[in-house]
């Protein structure tokens, strides 16, 4: 996503929600990103960028650093934060993409709070894009299939991604290694247990950039592949997924022997 996005050369802030439990912890995440913004902005205008962000409440900026605060009643809107963004896309001519990666973590009154804001500028900004991308994809359908929810019901286009092959894999994580200047000493055994999943891969990666040990990288994948499993299974009321499931995790191949099995 990241290399794709560099490669694109368009204006773009990137959200990572891991570790948004806290409002404290979200606006520190989208400090951090529009800091991240400055640092790529010099074709777009640093300081007309630094003039509009500055003028919202709770914002400081110190040299090309951007700080919000996160207490309630001081912090900016997140809506007003993504006024800054479309008009930053209005005066250049090019549409600025907010990226949300594990879109799926976004929940509570933080959840509430984005969804509400990406809603609005989905039906007022002209010139932002935005792009949600998660791990966790029984949870994001659910966030996006939930009639409750602001999103529910708005247009998007859905991008899915095929295994990977062997080679492929091994020349994805040796590549995102490379460019983090990580040494990867157990890419061939990642490959082996990943089995070309992307998500997997790339999550590996993630972890392994910030100095995880491989066998506890697996352990984490598995319990995230499990809350996976659990979030898809409590959005379904049929207890044959279930009992699927369990005939899969035994070796069960042939559809017909499902059938018999449930």
């Amino acid at each position: 996503m990241l290399t794709a996005l560099n490669e694109s050369d368009r204006p773009y802030a990137f959200i990572d929600l891991r570790g948004s439990a806290s409002w404290r912890e979200f606006y520190s995440l989208i400090s951090r990103s529009f800091s991240e913004f400055i640092e790529r902005a010099s074709r777009w205008g640093k300081g007309e960028f630094l003039k509009l962000v500055s003028r919202l409440r709770g914002v400081s900026v110190l040299g090309f650093e951007v700080s919000l605060n996160w207490l309630p009643g001081k912090r900016p809107l997140l809506g007003e934060l993504f006024d800054v963004l479309d008009e930053v896309g209005e005066r250049t001519g090019e549409k600025v993409i907010i990226v949300s990666d594990e879109f799926q973590r976004s929940r509570g009154p933080i959840g509430a709070s984005l969804h509400g804001a990406i809603v609005h500028s989905y039906d007022f900004h002209r010139d932002l894009s935005f792009v949600l991308t998660g791990s966790e994809m029984g949870v994001l359908y659910g966030i996006l299939g939930d009639p409750e929810n602001p999103l529910y019901g708005r247009a998007y286009l859905e991008v899915r991604t095929r295994k990977l092959s062997r080679e492929e894999s091994l020349d994805f994580l040796n590549r995102g290694f490379e460019e983090a200047g990580v040494k990867g000493s157990e890419v061939e055994r990642a490959v082996e247990e990943l089995d070309g999943i992307i998500g997997w891969l790339t999550y590996y990666g993630y972890l392994k950039v910030r100095g995880g040990d491989f066998d506890s990288l697996i352990n984490e994948a598995l319990e995230l592949a499990k809350s996976e499993i659990e979030s898809f299974l409590a959005s379904r009321v049929s207890k044959r997924y279930r009992v699927v499931l369990k005939l899969l995790a035994e070796g069960l191949t042939e559809l017909g022997e499902a059938k018999k099995g449930s």
